[in-house]
């Protein structure tokens, strides 16, 4: 099993014939003042299965968002997927997150694994004190 892809964006679903749709990609969150509420984001991961993974079973991600600079997690998240036998070649997870707090200006790590395979990091959020900037 290989990572294929990982997104941060404001929100994403599967439409009724299983297309991915994602909405607002972003890897900033503008904060001024810490805590940090974020009211709602979406992370996407996406993974090639190998013939060898291709079983009749499932497929469980556990994600966990780490303060870089403190290397202390904020929150840790599990998923699971069964794909159809024989016909699947990518699994695919949408974790969704309501009102995730952020203790501290930081670069946040998104690190993944699924079925005990460690995929380290796989995407990052910056959140920055400063504000948004105008064009």
């Amino acid at each position: 099993m290989k990572l294929n892809f990982a997104i941060i964006c404001d929100n994403a679903f599967t439409d009724e014939v299983g297309r991915l749709n994602i909405i607002q990609t972003f890897d900033v969150i503008f904060a001024p003042n810490f805590p940090a509420i974020h009211p709602r984001l979406s992370i996407v991961t996406n993974y090639a299965l190998e013939e060898k993974d291709k079983k009749d079973e499932e497929y469980k991600q556990t994600l966990t968002i780490i303060n870089s600079s403190a290397k202390e997690p904020i929150i840790s998240l599990e998923n699971v997927v069964t794909p159809k036998v024989g016909k699947e070649r990518n699994i695919q997870y949408i974790t969704n997150i309501v009102g995730l707090s952020f203790p501290v200006e930081s670069v946040y790590e998104v690190s993944a694994r699924v079925n005990g395979k460690d995929f380290g990091k796989v995407v990052a959020i910056n959140v920055d004190r400063s504000t948004a900037k105008s064009n």
